[in-house]
């Protein structure tokens, strides 16, 4: 019984550290505060998403969660949950 409560927290967690970055992206890139942010959107999708605004969001995140992002890791996302999770596993 306590790995599934265990599992529910962090499943809990985890959702609300995304809508937590999702916020922080919609700030980036200027968009609705309604804007839905679809996990599976590559990067291009997402409107406003380009080469200043990967600049711009990389120093928002890392100032928000006092991280790094790691530029050779960056280079490999391809999605926005990929995004996420990586900020997640920085922060964890």
């Amino acid at each position: 019984m306590q790995d599934a409560t265990a599992r529910e927290t962090l499943s809990i967690v985890t959702s609300v550290t995304d809508i937590t970055i999702h916020h922080t992206i919609r700030d980036a890139l200027k968009l609705p505060g309604d804007y839905p942010i679809d996990g599976s959107a590559a990067p291009g999708d997402v409107p406003g998403w380009d080469s200043l605004a990967w600049i711009n969001l990389m120093a928002a995140v890392e100032s928000e969660y006092a991280i790094v992002l790691p530029l050779e890791e960056l280079s490999e996302i391809e999605t926005v949950g990929g995004f996420c999770a990586l900020v997640r596993r920085l922060t964890a």
